[in-house]
């Protein structure tokens, strides 16, 4: 990729190609499903936020990868090295989780078997984070209720073109996210290696990911990049 900023405008054009590949400190590119000219089952969505304080880190993730849905959440415990991941799965959702096509805006919700785990943005970029899943670790419930506010104005967002023409990775990542409200509440009874009950009530700070991509295959293994993601 070309160390180029971005303008603005779509981010794919007639034929379903990158525009243009580069950075920029929002998110200038206007991203649109429908524009994609591929195979649907090849398109992969997903919108993740990781908060945290000086003790615990709560990392949750909805995405639709067309051939499935994922619902995801992780908790970790840094005094004690260690962390916990549950998910849930659905198949063959084909963009019925109506992804926002704008980071900064919008809404998303992920349901099944216990588990619900929503994201709401106004456009004020306030973002209002819940989630709820059953037997946890097979017996506990987990809740989740908070709120994330925009501390610095910019972000990093990327567009990366990839060998064949219309196969791209789309990425915002918003940093210094602040939770203001002394009321945020996330519950849980089980932790990492058998900590006992605890109730997590603090000010969070957090970070959202919000990605797009277009890839050649289902399931294809990647590896990761500090900018993007390549097919190997």
């Amino acid at each position: 990729m070309s160390e180029r900023f971005l303008g603005e405008g779509d981010l794919l054009d007639r034929n379903g190609a990158l525009a243009d590949s580069g950075y920029a400190f929002s998110q200038v590119r206007k991203y649109d499903r429908t524009a994609i000219k591929s195979r649907r089952l090849r398109i992969k969505e997903w919108d993740y936020y990781c908060f945290g304080d000086s003790r615990y880190a709560v990392a949750l993730t909805v995405a639709d990868n067309s051939y499935m849905s994922l619902g995801s959440v992780s908790l970790l415990d840094f005094s004690r090295l260690g962390y916990i991941t549950e998910s849930k799965i659905g198949l063959l959702s084909k963009g019925k989780l109506g992804m926002p096509s704008d980071c900064g805006r919008g809404s998303v919700k992920f349901a099944k078997g216990g588990a619900e785990i929503s994201f709401d943005t106004d456009a004020d970029g306030k973002r209002e984070l819940r989630c709820v899943f059953e037997k946890f670790r097979k017996k506990d419930t987990f809740e989740c209720e908070i709120t994330l506010e925009p501390y610095v104005g910019d972000n990093i967002t990327v567009a990366v073109p990839f060998a064949k023409p219309r196969q791209f990775y789309y990425n915002t990542k918003v940093n210094c996210l602040r939770d203001p409200n002394p009321n945020s509440r996330c519950r849980f009874r089980s932790v990492p290696r058998n900590t006992s009950s605890i109730t997590a009530a603090a000010v969070w700070i957090g970070v959202a990911a919000c990605g797009r991509i277009r890839t050649d295959g289902i399931g294809r293994r990647c590896r990761a990049t500090w900018m993007g993601i390549r097919s190997d």
